[in-house]
């Protein structure tokens, strides 16, 4: 079965030719681009453009897409909640428990 995800997603990056590699390197930083501007413009998160955009340029399987950007908030996620744990707005109590 892995093998023929493998199959449907292409060659990988690395047994690209030099062009192919750098086409896709521009399309992922096109994408960011984009996503960032807009994301500032129309304050919504950036997922919410990065993950069709790279859906339909990249040619990755979805899976894929939705993993790398689920993978791409981890920073984030982490620095936000070690600043507002350090500005006191965090309460580890009201997480821990599973219900109210």
């Amino acid at each position: 079965q892995g093998g023929e995800a493998a199959a449907r997603a292409g060659p990988g990056f690395f047994s690209m030719t030099g062009a192919e590699q750098a086409q896709y390197a521009a399309t992922l930083l096109l994408t960011g681009g984009i996503a960032g501007f807009f994301s500032g413009l129309l304050g919504i998160g950036g997922g919410t453009i990065v993950t069709p955009v790279l859906a339909l340029a990249s040619g990755m399987p979805q899976q894929a897409v939705v993993g790398t950007s689920m993978v791409a908030m981890i920073a984030p996620a982490i620095t936000s909640l070690a600043t507002h744990h350090k500005l006191g707005n965090v309460q580890w109590s009201c997480g821990s428990s599973p219900g109210p």
